[in-house]
Parts: C-alpha cells; sequence; structure tokens
C-alpha cells in the first residue's frame, strides 16, 4: 500500500475545481491553481491512485466484517 500524503494547497485547489467541473481541461485546472501542466497533471493522478486505493481497502474492510 502506497504511503498516505497530506492535501496541500495545490491539493485542495485541484479539487475544488473538479468538483466545480469534473470535465474541466487540464490546462484551465493548471492555470487556476497556478501551476504547469505536468505537475498539475501528476498531482491529479496521485489524488486518483489514492482514491482507488482507499476504495479497494474498504471494500476489503467490508468483507472481513461478512
Amino acid at each position: 500500500m502506497a504511503a498516505k500524503y497530506s492535501l496541500d494547497s495545490f491539493d485542495r485547489k485541484i479539487l475544488d475545481c473538479l468538483q466545480d467541473d469534473a470535465d474541466m481541461a487540464l490546462v484551465e485546472i493548471a492555470r487556476r491553481v497556478g501551476l504547469s501542466t505536468t505537475p498539475c497533471w501528476r498531482r491529479i493522478n496521485r489524488l486518483q491512485e489514492e482514491r482507488s486505493e482507499e476504495h479497494t481497502s474498504e471494500l476489503q474492510s467490508r468483507e472481513t466484517i461478512s
């Protein structure tokens, strides 16, 4: 399991953008957040991977309880 990361101000701004419009273009998110596209893309991927890992862990916990 990967290490948990704490959310910094860039991550929070990225999440705000995606919550406003999940289909927002990467270039627009990066512009609003104040990053270039590559670091912004990496952060989005990391956030998605963490969410996926949390979901998998939650499902495994439910199976153990059942």
